[in-house]
């Protein structure tokens, strides 16, 4: 393998967006405790992963997830800060447990607004740090205020024109060919869409962000996927409406390994026909200087050559773009799951532009590898 491998597995760093009250720290919650309750005997966890958090990450989610199935329910109090959570997704393989870091980086969802107040303005900005190596993203539209909300002002209201802005920024600043940006856009509080105009409404209004997402870059790949954790039952009270709540995060870890195989398979052939010119100008170098200066020259010219070979492999952007021999073998258990429609319900997929289901856009994905 080539040097710039080693031994870690990937770290994945997934930022959430969305303004506040829009349900991130509720969801995450919600995955946190979809694996550590729904699991026990069966209950709706027909997932092949398991979930563990570190010591800090499962104080904090414990308290949500018991929550999350009191009776009835309670909701978490909306976060006023920035707030980092590291969970470990792992699945069976072939020969061992394979494992992977998420870092969940949340945030008070009135800091994407902008602010002329110096805590959420600096808050602001501490996000924008964050958010510059991320592998991917999620980005939560309340579908409360879709609903009810003048069309002309939806936009502001569930902070999109900022969550584009940045979503925007963050992938012109990737390379071109198999370098892509993952984005959830998760339609949270998805079961206040009762009927099926609401739900098309909704799904349209998905659809136009993806849309504009695309219109300023080609390098994206988007699934437009309605999650909801709670509904209000005929009395009024709280109750649990499970619906697509691994479907994100699976999805997510899927799409960063077929983009991290796809851009190295890129960076393998670019890097061949590199190498095969390198090795061709070092021939001639030896035809032309032979002789001269006691083959010094010809020495320095190839050593410098052969320098610039080793190095090209290096990523050249700070975020980590790894691939270790396991990972496809962990992106296929999360396929597994993608590919059922009975976990995947409403869904929306579009990659580079184009609409597709995910059988397609894997089939996509693994031509590119190839």
């Amino acid at each position: 393998m080539p040097a710039h491998y080693d031994d870690v597995p990937p770290r994945w760093q997934i930022a959430m967006l969305g303004n506040t009250s829009a349900g991130k720290t509720c969801y995450i919650g919600s995955f946190f405790a979809f694996y550590r309750r729904e699991s026990v005997g069966g209950g709706h966890n027909n997932s092949a992963f398991t979930v563990m958090g570190d010591a800090l990450t499962k104080g904090r989610l414990a308290n949500i997830s018991d929550d999350l199935y009191r009776t009835p329910p309670e909701t978490p109090d909306p976060t006023d800060k920035i707030v980092d959570y590291k969970l470990f997704l792992s699945c069976d393989g072939e020969d061992e447990v394979i494992e992977r870091e998420l870092n969940l980086h949340d945030h008070a969802g009135e800091a994407l607004g902008g602010s002329s107040d110096p805590v959420k303005a600096a808050m602001f900005d501490s996000i924008i740090q964050k958010l510059k190596k991320a592998d991917a993203f999620m980005a939560f539209l309340d579908v409360s205020k879709i609903l009810s909300t003048a069309p002309e002002l939806i936009d502001r209201e569930t902070e999109w024109a900022t969550m584009h802005n940045v979503l925007s920024t963050v992938s012109a600043k990737l390379g071109r060919g198999g370098d892509t940006l993952p984005v959830v856009l998760a339609l949270s509080k998805f079961d206040m869409a009762e009927t099926g105009d609401q739900r098309e409404k909704v799904l349209a209004y998905a659809r136009g962000c993806a849309e504009s997402l695309n219109k300023t870059r080609d390098n994206f790949t988007i699934l437009i996927c309605p999650v909801s954790v709670l509904k209000r039952g005929l009395t009024g009270q709280l109750q649990r409406n499970l619906l697509n709540i691994p479907t994100p995060f699976l999805f997510v870890s899927a799409a960063i390994i077929l983009r991290n195989a796809a851009w190295h398979a890129e960076q393998a052939t670019h890097h061949r026909r590199q190498g095969e010119a390198i090795e061709e100008q070092i021939r001639r170098n030896k035809e032309s200087m032979r002789g001269l200066f006691g083959g010094l020259l010809r020495r320095v010219a190839n050593l410098r050559l052969r320098f610039r070979q080793v190095t090209a492999i290096d990523p050249a952007i700070g975020r980590e773009v790894k691939l270790q021999e396991n990972d496809l073998e962990f992106a296929d258990s999360a396929i597994d799951y993608l590919v059922s429609e009975e976990n995947t319900r409403y869904i929306e997929l579009t990659h580079r532009g184009n609409v597709m289901d995910i059988s397609d856009y894997i089939r996509s994905q693994a031509e590119a590898i190839s």
